[in-house]
């Protein structure tokens, strides 16, 4: 690790910064790159770190020029174009190329070598090339990708896949059941997908298995392809268009954008398609949801094979979890959901806050078809704390100035799901409908998504939420109040005030920053699960789902461990809704739902009367 770490007092997000908890920004003076991920992991152990921004390079579009034997360069605008970023050399002809955080991919076969296969590779700055990153050997190549952890590429009938720093290189990684010419690669956090020469697209799982050689048919020779996180993107040179899928194989559009000219190769960010024209020597652009189809984006180029986007850089979220311990407790009362759990687990110390929701939608809401975005986010001037901009295909958020670390409301049950699903699938084009939870019409209209098996980030069930909120390991008993107190907690301003927290309307009618009570943690030292807004649980209540923790506009009474779970519509978007999340943990260190009928406090109901809510909201268990 580099010097100087930390900095105080700085404003600069291109170079990043630590949000500390109830402290000034910690600014970090230089670029991690590939150190990013592990430091952020360091500092969550330390306790440190509420939300990481990663910072990263310059966001680029890179192709291949066939003509003068060069890796090409532009920025994502358009602008800056230089035909000749990383020169091949005479007589190498370049064909695939695949980008990463740190470095810059190419396949390209050496004429003046008897069609010698190599994979070269160099920094995003083209400086440190290295022509001969992986010898391939003779054959035929043209399609390389990368993940966090491989780098993959086509050959004339097998997928080959070596570690990042080149090690493990194995030529036949997927070779059993490809018979038909795979010409490009690209790969997910699920699969790996490739195009076939016949038209066919193949897909198999991350680790080699479940190869499915014709997942996709249809295509007239195919050669370039891409994915995002809801989309399978492909070239259909002889036809002249873009085709289009689910991720699932199905809804294929072979004509999703028509009138290239022999386009070749296709990539794809947050909020645009791009792909190479052959024949004329442009880049295509479009919006991801195919309109705003601009066929000559950048020209001058010269046999432009496939193609490769560095994304804007999307800011990794990194939790500060604090883990639950004490496995087997016992419950608070008779009933099911009363804080027993059977295992150590983790769970946020804060509520989820309006910037790292905004990096939610910033990486999944460029068009926002499950409306993770309510527009009261923007206009509701007390409690609101994130803005949309641009059209949809292009949306871009941010986090309000002053409610950056308040947490973020407007929020449905389900696209809090969506989040944890994000979170569970790496961020960044993570999916949102598969993951910790599978979420599908029907799951939806009858209330019935539960946890997947081996979920790995999620929303915290009643016992979960409700054990890390009261319950004592000191004393294997239960407070009656979340800031570990017996007796009811006092609703105060902001501050180190033991047992405080934001209700009965004493901070002013409006949401606080999270952890803004820092003398109130609960015994396992998560702050606000009394007070502020409540929070989301899994429990399932007919066709609504569990809320605790009381909000500010109530009184004290609603902080309490006995007080009813309540019962919330999940389609409502609220002023006093947010939510945390969960994980499971291995070796952490050394909350009363309840059952049968629930009664919505009067206190509540009165409130949500008065902001003219309506009647379909909230449930009235008598």
């Amino acid at each position: 690790m580099r010097k100087q770490l930390l900095a105080f007092l700085s404003r600069d997000l291109s170079n990043g910064f630590l949000w500390l908890r109830g402290r000034r920004r910690a600014k970090l003076p230089f670029r991690l790159r590939s150190f990013q991920r592990s430091l952020a992991k360091a500092l969550v152990v330390a306790g440190l770190l509420v939300m990481w921004i990663a910072p990263s390079a310059t966001a680029a579009i890179y192709w291949a020029n066939l003509g003068p034997n060069s890796i090409a360069s532009a920025n994502l605008d358009g602008t800056g174009v230089n035909q000749s970023f990383i020169p091949i050399g005479t007589g190498n002809n370049p064909y695939g190329v695949a980008v990463d955080g740190t470095y810059i991919y190419w396949t390209y076969t050496a004429t003046n070598l008897g069609y010698s296969l190599d994979i070269g590779r160099a920094n995003l700055d083209g400086t440190g090339v290295n022509q001969s990153f992986i010898p391939i050997g003779t054959g035929g190549t043209s399609g390389v990708a990368v993940d966090g952890t491989y780098i993959y590429w086509t050959l004339s009938s097998a997928i080959g896949r070596a570690n990042l720093d080149g090690t493990g290189v194995n030529q036949s990684f997927i070779s059993t059941g490809i018979s038909s010419g795979p010409y490009d690669v690209t790969v997910d956090g699920t699969h790996i997908y490739w195009v076939n020469q016949d038209g066919t697209i193949g897909r198999a799982n991350l680790d080699g298995t479940g190869v499915t050689e014709t997942f996709i048919t249809g295509a007239t020779y195919g050669v370039g392809i891409a994915v995002d996180g809801t989309h399978i993107y492909w070239t259909n040179d002889i036809a002249n268009t873009i085709g289009r899928a689910n991720l699932d194989g199905t809804g294929v559009n072979q004509s999703f954008i028509s009138g290239a000219n022999y386009p070749f190769g296709v990539a794809v960010d947050g909020t645009y398609i791009y792909w190479t024209n052959l024949h004329s020597g442009t880049i295509g652009r479009a919006n991801l949801d195919g309109t705003g189809v601009n066929q000559s984006f950048i020209s001058g180029a010269n046999f432009p094979y496939q193609i490769a986007v560095s994304p804007t850089p999307i800011t990794t979220i990194t939790i500060n979890w604090v883990p639950v311990g004490n496995p087997g407790n016992a419950s608070n009362c008779t009933a099911a959901n009363c804080g027993s759990v059977a295992y150590n687990y983790r769970i946020s110390k804060y509520d989820v806050t309006n910037a790292q929701y905004a990096e939610f939608l910033n990486a999944r809401a460029a068009s926002d078809p499950n409306s993770l975005y309510d527009p009261n986010m923007g206009s509701d001037p007390n409690n609101g704390g994130i803005t949309q901009s641009g059209s949809s295909g292009s949306y871009t958020y941010a986090a309000i100035l002053g409610f950056e670390n308040r947490p973020v409301i407007y929020v449905s049950f389900w696209s809090a799901l969506r989040y944890a699903n994000w979170l569970n699938n790496g961020q960044g084009n993570g999916d949102t409908e598969t993951g910790a939870y599978t979420i599908t019409p029907d799951g939806v209209a009858a209330n019935s998504i539960t946890r997947n098996p081996g979920a790995s980030v999620f929303l915290p069930s009643e016992n979960e939420w409700y054990k890390a909120a009261y319950y004592n390991p000191a004393t294997s008993s239960y407070f009656a109040y979340p800031a570990g107190s017996d007796t009811p907690t006092v609703c105060a301003a902001p501050g180190d005030t033991p047992n405080t927290a934001n209700c009965g309307a004493a901070a002013g009618n409006q949401v606080t920053g999270v952890g803004a009570y820092t003398g109130s943690a609960s015994p396992y030292g998560t702050f606000d699960q009394g007070g502020n807004v409540y929070q989301w649980n899994e429990q399932i209540m007919g066709s609504y789902r569990g809320i605790r923790g009381g909000f500010w506009g109530i009184g004290a009474q609603g902080l309490a461990a006995s007080y009813p779970l309540q019962a919330f519509d999940t389609a409502a978007r609220s002023t006093i809704v947010g939510f945390r999340v969960a994980t499971l943990a291995a070796d952490p260190p050394s909350g009363c739902g309840m059952g049968g009928e629930m009664a919505l406090a009067l206190p509540l109901l009165m409130w949500l009367r008065s902001r003219r809510r309506t009647k379909s909201e909230l449930k009235i268990n008598r």
